[in-house]
C-alpha cells in the first residue's frame, strides 16, 4: 500500500517541476539578456530554484559529485579566508565582496546539480542562444532608431530601469563605439557559437540547428564590430585558434572529421565579416583603418588614449602594493589609494587578475588558478574520451576561456550575473562524473557525418 506521504510527494512533483523549470530558465534568460539589473526578480527566481534543487539534492534525487563539492568548497574557503583577512586589515570592501567570493560559488554549486538530464542541457543551450539573440535584436533596434535614425522610436521599448537604455556611446569618426549593458555575455556566446559551428556534426541530434547557430553568430559578430570594443574584437580573432587547439585533443577519427566544417566556417565567417564591414563603410562611412587603429591603440600605453594609460598606472600601483605583501596579499576588499577608478567601490579594478594578486597574494592566486585549471583539465578529459558530451563541452570551454581572457581588463566575474560562465562547464563535468560516463551521450559512430 502506498503511503499518504509518498502520494502527496508524487502529486506535488509536477508543480515543483514546473516551478523549477520556470525559475531556472527565467533566471538564466535574465542573466544573459539584462545582466546586472532587475536583481529583485532574479532573487525570487534564484530562491525558488535553489530551494527545490537543494531539497532534491539532500533527499538523494539529484547528485553533486564529490570532486565538484571539494573544488567548489576549496574556492569558497579560500574566499572566506581572504575576506576575513581583509576585515582584520581594515579593507573597506571586504564585506561587500563576500557574496562574490564565498556565497555565490556555493549557491551555483547547488544549482548545477539540477543539470541532471540531457534534455536539461539541450534546453539550457537553446535558452542561452535565444537570450543572446534577443539581446542582439534589442541592440540592433536601438542602433537603427538611435545613432542611425532609420527606424521610428515608436518601435523601441526601453527595458532598462532609470531611462538608461543600457547603452553608452563612445566611438570616434571612424567607428561607432556603442557599448550595451547586455554585451558581456557575447564574450562567451560568440566564441561558443564559432566553436560549435567548427565542431558539431550536421546530423547528430545536437541541441541547436546550424541555421540558428549561423543566425545568432552573424548578429553577434555584427554587434561586436559596431561596438568597436577591443576585448570583443580580440576574442573574435582568438576563438578560432582556441577552438582548433582544443579540437586537437579529440580522438583521431573526430579530428579528421573536423577539417571540412572548420574550412567552411572560416570561409563563411570571413565573408560575413567582409560583408558587415563593407556595408557599414558604404552606408555610414565606418572605416576599417579607424577600427584597426582603435584596436591597436589599446596596446599602446603611451599614446593610446586615457584608458590604456590609466591601466598602465593601475598595473604599476597594484604591483607595487602587492610587493609589500606578496604571499597573502592585502586581503579581499583592500584598496590601493595610489590608483582608484571608482570611488564608490575603490576596491574594484579593471585589471582584475592583477587586482586579485594584490588582494590574495601568491598563495590565494595559486588556489584560484587550480580551480580554473581543474575545469580545463576535466573538460579536456571529456573531449578526449570521444563521447558525444565532448561535443557539448568543447564550445563551452572555448566560451569560458575567451571570457576569462576578456576578464583580465574587465572585472565581469565580480558580478553575480556572469558567474554562470564558470559553472556551466562545471555542470557538464558534474553530469559526466555523476553518471560515470554512462549517459545518453553515446560515442560518435565512425561513419557519422560531421559535414
Amino acid at each position: 500500500m502506498v503511503s499518504t506521504g509518498a502520494t502527496a510527494n508524487r502529486r506535488s512533483d509536477p508543480i515543483m517541476n514546473f516551478l523549477l523549470v520556470l525559475s531556472v530558465f527565467a533566471l538564466f534568460f535574465m542573466m544573459v539578456f539584462v545582466p546586472t539589473v532587475y536583481q529583485a526578480p532574479k532573487g525570487v527566481f534564484l530562491g525558488v530554484a535553489f530551494s527545490i534543487i537543494l531539497f532534491r539534492l539532500l533527499s538523494g534525487r539529484l547528485c553533486l559529485n564529490r570532486s565538484i563539492v571539494f573544488i567548489t568548497g576549496l574556492m569558497a574557503v579560500n574566499g572566506l579566508f581572504f575576506v576575513l583577512l581583509g576585515v582584520v586589515r581594515g579593507a573597506p570592501g571586504a564585506i561587500n565582496v563576500c557574496t562574490v567570493y564565498v556565497i555565490w560559488p556555493l549557491i551555483f554549486a547547488v544549482l548545477i546539480a539540477g543539470v541532471s538530464k540531457e534534455e536539461v542541457i539541450n534546453k539550457l543551450f537553446l535558452l542561452l542562444l535565444t537570450a543572446s539573440a534577443s539581446a542582439a535584436i534589442y541592440m540592433i533596434i536601438f542602433i537603427l532608431q538611435g545613432p542611425l535614425g532609420l527606424l521610428s522610436g515608436k518601435y523601441f521599448v526601453n527595458i532598462f530601469p532609470n531611462g538608461t537604455y543600457g547603452v553608452s556611446l563612445g566611438g570616434g569618426l571612424d567607428y561607432m563605439g556603442i557599448s550595451f549593458l547586455s554585451m558581456p555575455p557575447f564574450l562567451f556566446v560568440v566564441p561558443f557559437l564559432l566553436a560549435a559551428l567548427m565542431s558539431w556534426p550536421l546530423e547528430s541530434g545536437m541541441p541547436v540547428k546550424r541555421l540558428y547557430l549561423w543566425a545568432v553568430f552573424f548578429i553577434g559578430m555584427l554587434i561586436i564590430i559596431i561596438s568597436g570594443k577591443r576585448a570583443y574584437l580580440l576574442i573574435l580573432a582568438v576563438s578560432p585558434i582556441l577552438t582548433y587547439v582544443l579540437q586537437r585533443f579529440s580522438p583521431r577519427r573526430n579530428r579528421k572529421a573536423y577539417s571540412a566544417p572548420v574550412r567552411r566556417v572560416l570561409v563563411v565567417g570571413l565573408l560575413m565579416m567582409v560583408a558587415i564591414v563593407g556595408y557599414l563603410h558604404y552606408a555610414y562611412n565606418i572605416q576599417v583603418t579607424g577600427l584597426l587603429n582603435h584596436f591597436s591603440s589599446g596596446f599602446n600605453f603611451k599614446t593610446g588614449g586615457a584608458s590604456p594609460m590609466m591601466r598602465e598606472e593601475q598595473y604599476h600601483a597594484l604591483m607595487n602594493a602587492w610587493s609589500r605583501r606578496p604571499l597573502l596579499g592585502a586581503g579581499l576588499g583592500a584598496v590601493d589609494w595610489a590608483s582608484v577608478r571608482n570611488f564608490k567601490m575603490p576596491w574594484a579594478y579593471e585589471l582584475s587578475y592583477v587586482a586579485l594578486l594584490f588582494h590574495v597574494g601568491i598563495i590565494g592566486f595559486a588556489i584560484y588558478s587550480i580551480g580554473v585549471l581543474w575545469i580545463i583539465w576535466k573538460s579536456v578529459q571529456i573531449i578526449r574520451s570521444g563521447e558525444r558530451l565532448g561535443l557539448y563541452v568543447l564550445p563551452v570551454l572555448v566560451g569560458m576561456i575567451s571570457f576569462l581572457i576578456a576578464n583580465a581588463t574587465n572585472p565581469f566575474l565580480e558580478k553575480f550575473d556572469y558567474i554562470w560562465v564558470l559553472f556551466l562547464p562545471i555542470a557538464l563535468i558534474n553530469y559526466h562524473l555523476s553518471t560515470n560516463g554512462r549517459n545518453k551521450f553515446n560515442r560518435l559512430e565512425p561513419g557519422e557525418s560531421f559535414t
